[in-house]
């Protein structure tokens, strides 16, 4: 016979159980938070919190929420809270030596906007962190910056930047930018009669062929002219050709044009 102090430890264990369980639930049921595949802390639908700088995105669906095929298309009203950036630029310090010092400079993105298309945005480092880099044969840092020039980015209709990386090449600084253009240009240093010599080549594929960082698994394809691509894995896609207007696609081949 199981005595009283024995049943009630039982009851008592087999209610904590039930607890934790409940709690295991209404745990689960909770909406994600913290460091997600894009970078990003988000509490909501509306907004996304840069994890690193602080930088908050809103973004409001308007109209043409996503349609059963994977839609994307829509009107969004977005607000970029970084007012400001940083660039690098060389210039002389306090004691009259030129060194590359950290400046800031106006957000052009920042503040209201629409957000309703998709664009490319290309970066060169000469333009952003204080260039043009120079092939020193001395500084292998620096001869590897005088080549890895472009970083390539995605604007989504909700005011967030995706990178990409474009197959078959790498970035030795490990900063995202690599050393071949979206036309397909190849700039890479050799060195000759004790001088750096910079070198062209053109990479041979018909088109180049980028994927995102970010985890989301989408590809971004770029024609030598400039036209591009843009393919998710449930199907969806976005064009953005010279003799069309961009048209956003989803699984079904249903499209709108922008």
């Amino acid at each position: 016979m199981i005595s009283r102090q024995i049943r009630s430890l039982i009851v008592v264990a087999i209610l904590s159980s039930s607890l934790f369980a409940l709690s295991v639930r209404a745990q689960e049921a909770q909406p994600k938070r913290g460091f997600q595949p894009a970078g990003s802390y988000a509490l909501s639908d509306l907004e996304t919190i840069n994890t690193t700088n602080g930088n908050l995105i809103l973004h409001v669906p308007l109209m043409l929420p996503p349609g059963r095929g994977g839609l994307r298309a829509g009107i969004n009203l977005v607000y970029n809270s970084k007012l400001y950036e940083t660039h690098i630029e060389n210039v002389q310090d306090l004691s009259g030596v030129i060194t590359a010092q950290n400046l800031l400079r106006d957000n052009l993105e920042s503040g209201w906007g629409y957000g309703y298309y998709y664009y490319l945005k290309v970066i060169n480092r000469n333009n952003e962190d204080g260039g043009p880099y120079q092939c020193t044969g001395t500084d292998f840092q620096a001869d590897l910056r005088a080549v890895h020039l472009w970083k390539v980015q995605m604007v989504y209709p909700d005011g967030s930047a995706r990178e990409f990386r474009p197959t078959g090449y790498n970035d030795p600084l490990y900063d995202g930018y690599f050393n071949v253009s979206t036309s397909g240009q190849v700039m890479d240093f050799s060195f000759g009669s004790g001088l750096c010599n910079i070198g062209f080549t053109q990479d041979p594929n018909p088109a180049m062929t980028y994927y995102s960082t970010d985890g989301s698994y989408t590809k971004l394809t770029i024609e030598h002219n400039g036209d591009w691509a843009l393919s998710f894995p449930d199907g969806g896609r976005v064009t953005n050709l010279s003799t069309q207007s961009q048209r956003i696609y989803d699984c079904n081949n249903n499209y709108v044009s922008i």
